[in-house]
Protein backbone atom coordinates (compact mmCIF):
# COMPACT_ATOMS: atom_id res chain seq x y z
CA UNK A 1 0.00 0.00 0.00
CA UNK A 2 3.15 2.41 -0.39
CA UNK A 3 2.94 3.15 3.38
CA UNK A 4 6.43 3.24 5.53
CA UNK A 5 6.75 0.80 8.60
CA UNK A 6 6.32 3.05 11.70
CA UNK A 7 5.52 2.23 15.25
CA UNK A 8 1.33 3.26 14.54
CA UNK A 9 1.72 0.29 11.80
CA UNK A 10 4.29 -2.26 12.76
CA UNK A 11 1.01 -4.52 14.53
CA UNK A 12 -0.68 -4.46 11.26
CA UNK A 13 2.56 -5.51 9.22
CA UNK A 14 3.45 -8.09 12.03
CA UNK A 15 -0.16 -9.71 11.62
CA UNK A 16 0.11 -10.36 7.89
CA UNK A 17 4.10 -11.54 7.96
CA UNK A 18 4.78 -15.37 8.22
CA UNK A 19 7.90 -16.75 8.66
CA UNK A 20 8.85 -20.49 6.71
CA UNK A 21 11.93 -22.02 7.40
CA UNK A 22 13.90 -23.80 4.78
CA UNK A 23 15.45 -26.39 6.63
CA UNK A 24 13.69 -29.56 6.30
CA UNK A 25 13.42 -32.09 9.38
CA UNK A 26 11.86 -35.51 8.96
CA UNK A 27 12.27 -38.01 12.29
CA UNK A 28 12.47 -41.40 12.10
CA UNK A 29 9.01 -42.02 12.95
CA UNK A 30 5.62 -41.64 12.33
CA UNK A 31 3.94 -39.69 10.02
CA UNK A 32 1.45 -38.53 12.62
CA UNK A 33 5.11 -37.74 15.08
CA UNK A 34 6.41 -35.67 12.00
CA UNK A 35 3.41 -33.78 11.43
CA UNK A 36 2.79 -32.88 14.92
CA UNK A 37 6.76 -32.20 15.88
CA UNK A 38 6.65 -28.04 14.91
CA UNK A 39 3.16 -28.09 16.11
CA UNK A 40 2.25 -26.22 19.15
CA UNK A 41 -0.65 -28.70 19.78
CA UNK A 42 -0.95 -32.38 19.19
CA UNK A 43 -3.14 -32.86 15.57
CA UNK A 44 -5.85 -35.30 16.56
CA UNK A 45 -5.77 -38.61 13.76
CA UNK A 46 -9.24 -36.53 12.42
CA UNK A 47 -7.40 -33.22 12.31
CA UNK A 48 -4.07 -34.91 10.11
CA UNK A 49 -6.85 -36.77 7.61
CA UNK A 50 -8.42 -33.32 6.74
CA UNK A 51 -4.73 -31.99 6.08
CA UNK A 52 -3.67 -35.05 4.10
CA UNK A 53 -7.16 -34.67 1.97
CA UNK A 54 -6.65 -31.17 1.59
CA UNK A 55 -3.15 -31.57 0.19
CA UNK A 56 -3.59 -34.89 -1.90
CA UNK A 57 -1.33 -36.45 0.20
CA UNK A 58 -3.60 -39.12 0.98
CA UNK A 59 -4.15 -40.16 -2.44
CA UNK A 60 0.08 -40.37 -2.81
CA UNK A 61 0.65 -42.42 0.95
CA UNK A 62 -2.15 -45.02 -0.49
CA UNK A 63 0.06 -45.44 -3.39
CA UNK A 64 2.80 -45.80 -1.63
CA UNK A 65 1.43 -48.18 0.96
CA UNK A 66 0.19 -50.04 -1.88
CA UNK A 67 3.42 -50.13 -3.50
CA UNK A 68 4.93 -51.19 -0.33
CA UNK A 69 2.74 -54.19 0.40
CA UNK A 70 2.91 -55.88 -3.00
Amino acid sequence: NNLPINSSNLTEWQEIISYMPQDTIILDDTLVKNLNFTSSVDLSYKEINNFLKLTKLNNFIDLFLKKDHR
